[in-house]
Order: C-alpha cells, then sequence, then structure tokens
C-alpha cells in the first residue's frame, strides 16, 4: 500500500514538473521548481510521514532492484542537466543522470532533517540550489550570482 502511494505522488510530482518544464526554462528555476514540489509534498502528506517516506530511500531494506529509472522526477531532472550541458552552460563531462541524483538524494536529506519551522530553512535551500548550479558550471558565475 505504501509502494503504491509513493509510485502515485512520484507520478503525480513528475507531471507537474513536465507541465513546468513545457516552457523553456533554466536550470535554477528547474531546481526551484522541484524544491517547491517537494514542499508540496511534505505539506500535504505531513512532516511525520513524509520523513518516514523518504527514509526509506536511505534504508538498507530499499528494493536492490530500484533503480535511476524508476524515479520520473529524476529522468526528467537529467534531461534538463543534459540539455543545458549540450547548451555549453555546464562541464562537457557532467553526469546528468547523477548530478539529478545527488540533488535531490541532498534535497531530501536537508528537507527531512529541518523541521518546517526551522529558521532560515528557505535561505539554505537558496544555497543549496546556487551551490548545485555552481558545481555543474563551465564558467564561473558573476559575482550577483
Amino acid at each position: 500500500m505504501l509502494h503504491k502511494l509513493i509510485r502515485r505522488e512520484e507520478a503525480r510530482v513528475a507531471a507537474e514538473l513536465g507541465t513546468f518544464l513545457d516552457s523553456s526554462r533554466d536550470l535554477a528555476a528547474v531546481l526551484k521548481e522541484i524544491v517547491r514540489l517537494v514542499f508540496d509534498l511534505e505539506n500535504r502528506w505531513g512532516s511525520v510521514l513524509f520523513r518516514d517516506v523518504i527514509g526509506l530511500y536511505f534504508s538498507p531494506a530499499r528494493p536492490e532492484n530500484d533503480e535511476w529509472t524508476d524515479h520520473p522526477t529524476i529522468v526528467l531532472l537529467a534531461a534538463e542537466i543534459m540539455r543545458a550541458r549540450n547548451r555549453g552552460e555546464f562541464f562537457a563531462d557532467v553526469d546528468a543522470f547523477r548530478s539529478a541524483v545527488f540533488f535531490l538524494l541532498g534535497l531530501y536529506a536537508l528537507v527531512t532533517t529541518m523541521r518546517t519551522e526551522t529558521p532560515g530553512r528557505d535561505g539554505l535551500l537558496d544555497k543549496y540550489v546556487a551551490s548545485e548550479l555552481r558545481s555543474l558550471r563551465a564558467e564561473a558565475p558573476s559575482p550577483a550570482q
């Protein structure tokens, strides 16, 4: 039953992200939208259920045959990273799929270890997105970023 809930919500989040991606977006906007969608999911489920479900991804009991291709949000994010890499915005050797997985795992870890009411939570997540973008960029960001 829980597995069905997780898959259904993953599909719903991916559908919302897909709609967001119907118009051209830069990767910063995509990452921020993913953060928003994760917050929405946490609000719908409640923080206790959300943390329990996310904890399953970090559990040794996680199915061994669980592949990144089973997670539509990872697939969509990887495709966006690949497009940006192909446009020359990121280092040529950026592994789009691993970068997508690293971003989402880091995001889930941050969200699950901070309470909703944690002061500065939004600012920390903004810095996380900025850090992810800096790690991928082929050129140094301008001082304003």
